[in-house]
């Protein structure tokens, strides 16, 4: 480094006087010229204007400190500008847990798991939990949370499930925002200012987002690690702001991985926001149990990783005005300290993609001519060899859809290939080309659309608006 240069460079800054705009200006240039292409020497100069303001920290307008950041460009009445905070001057602040020790309060929490999972359904039972301040955590009593879906209908599904998990109905309110007359659902990072608003105004402890990738205005790419960072830095500053668990749903890719962070759909700049992430899968140690779940917790900056928690889908019927609504929820039972997220998100090996290669074909071709109950389905693969948990696998990989016909004990519920412009796939189709027909359509009619099939909605991949989960009513699989 040139010490002429340095001293020459700190001689001016000391000389420039505040209110001397012409003298900032020549300094600002003058400093421009002398510094170009000398970082060295640059961070030295900034270096003496710290020392300056601590010099004379307990008045930081004096004239001294006002030349200094009239020439660094930093504003002193207005605070704006950079700002060197010991560490000294920081107030440590314990976390406060929403559900401890997974979900903290004030920050952001992710959770990812296949689709048609139930992640929905966790989501409405940590609601209706919350709303009779019963997590285990810091609530202070029944609190208040949100709930912003895009995919999930409130008067079909989510309301009827809150109703199965006894969740206080006042205590749980869903987002919408209306624009130009029309109820429609919210956007990030454009809705920003005023859902953060409404989290203050309701006082909420918890908001959920579900699915996030729904929720993202058009100028968002989710691939794009700074485009999606950029989306989730007004949410996580709402949560640090208020104090409130953002809760936010998102999908694994199809990727063949064992790494959590390269599973999660959208950039990986996703998980580097959330500051925990919960994954749902299957439960591996219970293969012929369709409905049993596991959460693993993948990553957390707050404290120690939680232990595996099982859980179960159970169909529920509810009552409400005279008829019988029929839904699901998510049991949280015992913990499993031994499994871990390397145990339920392996990679595949080559002779376990054989057999999903293998329980595709039986698919294609037993869904060939339309829709076929379920139960039938999966025990006839049974007869030759394909285990329910691979063709379950393979059923994701092709998007197949389940749809309920008929009602009551009369009603059952078959698989469907999904359609292709409006008609059923008599083709083989792969997971690319069943991705590209759901964009192709999610542009054409927005998210959350299917046709009506006898009162209920079709999916076009195995989840959707109105459909259960993975078949969680199946006759062969649940209560009916």
């Amino acid at each position: 480094m040139s010490t002429a240069r340095y001293s020459r460079a700190a001689a001016m800054l000391a000389g420039v006087r505040p209110g001397d705009d012409d003298a900032v200006e020549a300094t600002r240039a003058t400093l421009t010229e002398l510094l170009d292409g000398d970082a060295r020497v640059r961070s030295a100069v900034r270096a003496v204007a710290v020392a300056d303001r601590r010099r004379d920290w307990a008045e930081p307008a004096s004239d001294a400190a006002r030349a200094v950041d009239a020439v660094l460009g930093v504003d002193a009445d207005s605070g704006d500008g950079l700002r060197l905070v010991p560490a000294s001057e920081v107030r440590p602040e314990a976390v406060e847990w929403l559900w401890r020790p997974r979900i903290a309060r004030g920050t952001i929490t992710l959770l990812v798991g296949i689709p048609g999972l139930g992640k929905s359904m966790l989501a409405g039972e940590l609601c209706a939990r919350a709303s009779r301040g019963e997590l285990p955590g810091d609530l202070p009593g029944p609190a208040t949370v949100l709930y912003a879906t895009a995919e999930d209908s409130p008067a079909h599904t989510l309301v009827p499930r809150l109703m199965a998990a006894g969740a206080d109905l006042d205590r749980v309110q869903f987002v919408r925002l209306v624009r130009d007359g029309i109820d429609e659902g919210i956007t990030l990072p454009d809705d920003m200012a005023a859902l953060t608003l409404a989290v203050e105004r309701s006082g909420a402890a918890m908001l959920v987002v579900d699915p996030l990738m729904a929720h993202l205005s058009g100028g968002i790419d989710s691939h794009r690690d700074h485009s999606i960072r950029r989306a989730l830095a007004p949410l996580y500053r709402t949560a640090e702001d208020t104090g409130a668990a953002m809760l936010v749903v998102g999908h694994l890719n199809k990727a063949p991985s064992g790494d959590l962070f390269q599973r999660v759909g959208g950039s990986i700049g996703l998980t580097g926001s959330a500051r925990t992430v919960l994954l749902m899968t299957h439960d591996p140690e219970a293969e012929e149990d369709p409905d049993a779940r596991v959460l693993t917790h993948g990553k957390s900056n707050l404290g120690p990783l939680a232990p595996a928690l099982r859980l179960r889908v159970v169909s529920r019927r509810v009552a409400h005005e005279g008829r019988t609504l029929d839904t699901a929820v998510v049991e949280l039972l015992d913990e499993a300290p031994h499994l871990r997220v390397s145990d339920v998100l392996a990679p595949a090996s080559d002779e376990d993609r054989s057999e999903r290669d293998e329980a595709r074909d039986y698919l294609r071709t037993v869904l060939e001519d339309g829709p076929r109950p379920s139960r039938d389905v999966i025990r006839e693969a049974r007869d030759i060899g394909i285990s329910e948990r691979t063709l379950r696998r393979a059923k994701s990989d092709l998007g197949v859809t389940a749809e309920r016909q008929g009602y009551g004990s009369d009603g059952r519920w078959c698989w469907r290939l999904p359609p292709i412009d409006g008609h059923p796939c008599r083709q083989p189709m792969d997971a690319r080309q069943v991705a590209d027909y759901e964009n192709s359509a999610l542009q054409r009619d927005g998210p959350g659309t299917g046709a009506p099939i006898d009162g209920h909605t079709q999916s076009l991949a195995g989840y959707g608006p109105d459909e259960p989960p993975d078949d969680l009513f199946d006759e062969a699989e649940g209560a009916s």
